[in-house]
């Protein structure tokens, strides 16, 4: 378990970078070689949280798939600096509602670990008796 929380610690990083490159992008007037270095970083944050949250949630898969095609620094899809402004945001904010999921799923899991960390330690406090 706690070899998860710290991967999902390092998706949350990458996912949170990524929201505040997005955002960037969007504000502010940048040379192409950030753009360029933005579709390698969110292509490989897409990578890695699908593979993360698809333990989590299966239907993440389907999007983080789209954004790996989008992203892809490789094989590039090109589209107009307007398309691209939308594209970001939207990314942005799947990003955000993503961590914001899997925040809630993280505490409810914690949550529920507790509490059968707590009935197994009242189990064995009646076999002691």
């Amino acid at each position: 378990m706690n070899f998860l929380n710290r991967e999902l610690d390092a998706l949350h990083f990458l996912v949170a970078i990524s929201i505040l490159l997005l955002v960037s992008s969007l504000l502010l007037k940048l040379p192409y070689g950030f753009f360029s270095f933005l579709r390698l970083w969110v292509c490989v944050t897409a990578v890695v949280g699908s593979v993360r949250w698809f333990q989590i949630r299966k239907s993440y898969l389907m999007p983080m798939t789209v954004l790996v095609i989008l992203f892809n620094p490789i094989v590039r899809i090109a589209l107009r600096r307007e398309l691209w402004s939308v594209v970001d945001l939207l990314t942005a904010l799947y990003f955000t509602l993503s961590l914001i999921v899997s925040f809630r799923h993280r505490t409810k899991y914690r949550k529920a670990n507790s509490a059968r960390r707590e009935i197994s330690l009242d189990y064995r406090r009646d076999d002691k008796e």
